[in-house]
């Protein structure tokens, strides 16, 4: 099995190791479901997975530990969701993701350093969310293949000398 429609269902919540038979999925899509919660390791074992679409669920945080054991993933897309926060080290470990999309979420702030490891990200998309006051560049360190990024119809204030170096 390569590929793994499951949008338009009424999941609510993905368990610990829900996938680990799934060890060749290349594409797995989510959206379109109810997701609140997903367990630690949801994705463990899920070492060819590159495509992961959680778009319009019911997501509120997205925790360090989420994507353990799913480290070739290139792109993810959890637009239309519910998060208002990322933790630092989320996306530590997906050193292959080119494109992430967090528009139309509920995201207030960022941490000092939330991307840094996604040296190979092209597209970042962060448009239509709740970021107040300041943009510093910290924020975007490490991005250096960065092409696109949208950070339109936010709160933001201030935007920092050299953030966008």
């Amino acid at each position: 099995l390569y590929g793994l429609d499951l949008h338009s269902n009424q999941i609510k919540h993905i368990e610990k190791h829900q996938f680990i038979s799934c060890i060749r999925l290349i594409r797995l899509d989510l959206s379109y479901n109810e997701i609140e919660y997903f367990e630690p390791e949801a994705f463990f074992k899920m070492g060819s997975l590159e495509i992961l679409n959680l778009k319009n669920n019911e997501i509120k945080s997205v925790f360090d530990s989420l994507f353990v054991g799913a480290e070739r993933l290139r792109q993810i897309d959890l637009s239309n969701n519910q998060i208002s926060s990322i933790e630092n080290k989320t996306f530590n470990k997906l050193t292959r993701l080119a494109e992430l999309k967090l528009n139309s979420n509920k995201i207030r702030n960022l941490d000092v350093e939330p991307f840094r490891s996604l040296t190979l990200l092209f597209n970042l998309d962060l448009s239509i969310n709740d970021l107040r006051i300041s943009i510093t560049p910290y924020q975007f360190n490490g991005l250096a293949r960065l092409d696109d990024l949208n950070i339109e119809n936010n709160n933001i204030k201030i935007i920092l000398n050299n953030t966008f170096n």
